[in-house]
């Protein structure tokens, strides 16, 4: 499947514009010892770049593979070592939406898994340039466009280092264009002339020595990485810069958050780190489990403490053994993450689906960023997201976040939950403009209302309604809703409807770009300092999904969304009395008749013995029953709805 027809990562910009996934893809995969296209959306054969493969999980810890378009599909290097190019076949094929692997058992062995990280040349993003060398001070042209942050040559043509540029890789004293490191191993960086000619790279060429990058009959690559900081941060999708760890995490701010960081301990020895968020990229400071590889090692993947991401970008823990010392100076490389874009159809962002026997068992075919996840027999589930990979929490209690290795959402097209069962169903959501966003924070504890701490989202609209859990503690399920205040997930209490516990006016916490933290401190225990929280953000859009509120008739009503077909999912809350949180889907029945419920608070089973909604092609209609009491006279409901 071409995962990116199905999905919203299919949509683009208008005007011309090039997003990040025209440009950037971490793509996972399993080798199946066959014959196997990578369709990751990145168009290689016709404006060419570079794949770089990695073995991450298996019997065999085979190295990096990099391939680019220039020196040609068979022609391999690996970042581990400073060996000269090989002739291989592992890749058969660069193609308008990927590539396509043979079946050698380095880059494709069946059961295993892998990762790919795709760069396309492109302005103000990357470019890849080859040239021989003739022992001269040379300037070799390349056609980022812009600033450049990093470069990275390799001699293809004898056993020689990988050579390092970075625009911040340096001493106090010195710029980039004195210092070079090595990518194969882990040297500090060194100060001197030899690679660079003391000569800072402009947007149109990078010097090179006839000592060291330009030696005479030596055939050279260069990978340039832009460095688009002056940017119109809507623009923006790559970023190299440099931090530093004093006693305390490391705090990059880089407008926008990252989907892959490569990143590397420069004043002193140190691997170089790679992660990203396909794989699971850390989200919680104090027990921090990125899924690491290392672009100097051949290792498999470990689980160690990478960067961990903010709505912003950033911090890299002190902790872990990330920092040699007080002072450890670090240089990076920061792709943006997808961009948001609406969606064309719920359909591309939004699925219900049971269990299938298939790994995964939850297959939609788009990028799966949040999940709730039940079992009809028990009631059993979990709220699980890519930003938490491996952990879950309880919708229906108070609980801190726990370890859930079963839960695995490192596949492009699903997730996999442990069990293939019929009985475990799971709705799934992907970030999407106008849609659906889920963000991460830490606590700094400002105290009022006067002291906000204002946590930027890529919603693009205010958020109508926000689901909160603190991660690392207990801590009750907050919701707060446009139409009604603010209230708990995990129990059945009316909502807030004064100051006390939220406002029942959100227009003063949330906008198009931020929501903002402060005043709720003492009451929900939502900004502790240093704590880590996760946040859920849905809005209404027109013909896909909707969040709104009704007042009970005592009967039957329509509740209009605007939509064409009707509603696959529905989720309905009582907040001037006690009420459960239901759910219904069109998967297990949406009907003129009984339907079947359950209820995210409880772990009570799947109800299918009463008739609470019936289906209407602009929304849904509500009846009244004792079963539910979703429609009882004068009472006042919130709701979200999908099409």
């Amino acid at each position: 499947m071409d995962l990116l027809k199905a999905g919203s990562l299919a949509k683009k910009k208008g005007g011309g514009a090039t997003n990040v996934e025209d440009v950037f893809s971490p793509y996972v995969y399993t080798g199946n010892s066959s014959t196997q296209t990578i369709a990751n959306g990145i168009d290689l054969s016709g404006k060419g770049g570079l794949v770089w493969l990695k073995w991450r999980s298996g019997s065999n810890a085979f190295g990096h593979a990099l391939y680019d378009s220039e020196r040609g599909v068979t022609k391999e290097l690996k970042s581990q070592t400073s060996g000269a190019e090989s002739t291989e076949n592992r890749i058969s094929s660069f193609n308008s939406s990927g590539f396509t692997l043979t079946s050698n058992t380095e880059t494709n062995l069946s059961a295993n898994k892998y990762v790919s990280w795709t760069f396309r040349k492109a302005p103000k993003f990357f470019d890849i340039v080859t040239w021989t060398g003739d022992g001269t001070v040379r300037n070799i042209p390349h056609n980022l466009g812009c600033a450049v942050g990093m470069i990275i040559v390799k001699p293809t043509n004898t056993n020689s280092p990988w050579i390092v540029y970075h625009k911040n890789g340096a001493a106090t004293t010195y710029s980039g264009a004195e210092t070079f490191g090595y990518l194969n191993i882990t040297n500090a960086w060194t100060d001197s002339a030899a690679p660079w000619n003391n000569t800072e790279p402009t947007d149109a060429v990078f010097t090179t020595t006839g000592s060291s990058t330009n030696v005479s009959g030596r055939s050279y690559v260069a990978y340039l990485f832009a460095d688009n900081s002056a940017e119109d941060a809507e623009e923006q999708m790559i970023k190299c810069g440099s931090c530093v760890i004093n006693s305390a995490d490391a705090v990059v701010d880089l407008g926008w958050q990252p989907q892959f960081v490569l990143i590397k301990e420069y004043n002193v020895a140190g691997s170089w780190k790679m992660v990203d968020t396909m794989r699971g990229m850390g989200v919680d400071p104090i027990a921090n489990q990125d899924r690491v590889l290392l672009a100097n090692s051949s290792n498999l993947e470990e689980t160690n403490n990478g960067p961990v991401l903010t709505p912003s970008g950033f911090t890299f823990p002190y902790a872990g053994g990330n920092a040699a010392a007080n002072g450890s100076a670090f240089i990076y490389m920061a792709v943006r993450g997808p961009m948001m874009v609406e969606p064309d159809a719920a359909t591309d962002v939004f699925a219900v689906a049971a269990g299938d026997g298939a790994n995964p068992p939850y297959e939609p075919g788009f990028r799966v960023d949040m999940a709730l996840q039940k079992v009809l027999t028990s009631g059993d589930g979990g709220y699980l997201s890519r930003l938490a990979q491996g952990e879950q929490i309880w919708p229906s209690a108070t609980n801190a976040h726990g370890a859930a290795s079963w839960a695995k959402f490192d596949y492009m097209d699903g997730w996999l939950d442990g069990s293939t069962a019929s009985t475990h169903y799971s709705w799934m959501w992907e970030r999407a403009k106008g849609f659906f966003d889920e963000v991460v924070y830490i606590g700094n504890a400002t105290p009022n209302v006067g002291h906000r701490l204002n946590v930027p989202h890529a919603l693009g609209v205010a958020p109508e309604m926000l689901i909160h859990k603190r991660r690392d503690s207990t801590s009750s399920w907050q919701v707060l809703h446009k139409d009604a205040g603010g209230g708990y997930l995990e129990n059945t209490s009316a909502f807030y409807t004064s100051a006390n516990g939220a406002t029942v006016d959100m227009a003063d916490y949330v906008t198009s770009t931020t929501f903002s933290i402060g005043n709720w401190v003492n009451a929900w225990n939502n900004n502790s300092s240093g704590s880590a929280y996760l946040v859920a953000l849905f809005a209404t859009l027109d013909g896909i999904s909707k969040v709104g509120s009704y007042t009970g008739n005592g009967s039957s009503q329509t509740i209009d969304c605007g939509f064409a077909a009707g509603s696959r999912f529905i989720l309905i809350k009582r907040t001037d009395a006690t009420g459960d949180w239901y759910v219904w889907d069109s998967v297990r029945g949406i009907v003129a008749g009984n339907d079947p419920h359950l209820a995210l608070n409880t772990s009570a089973a799947q109800v299918t013995t009463d008739d609470s909604v019936d289906p209407d092609n602009s929304g849904f209609i509500v009846n009244q029953n004792s079963a539910t009491n979703i429609n009882v006279t004068s009472a006042t409901y919130i709701f979200y709805a999908i099409a």
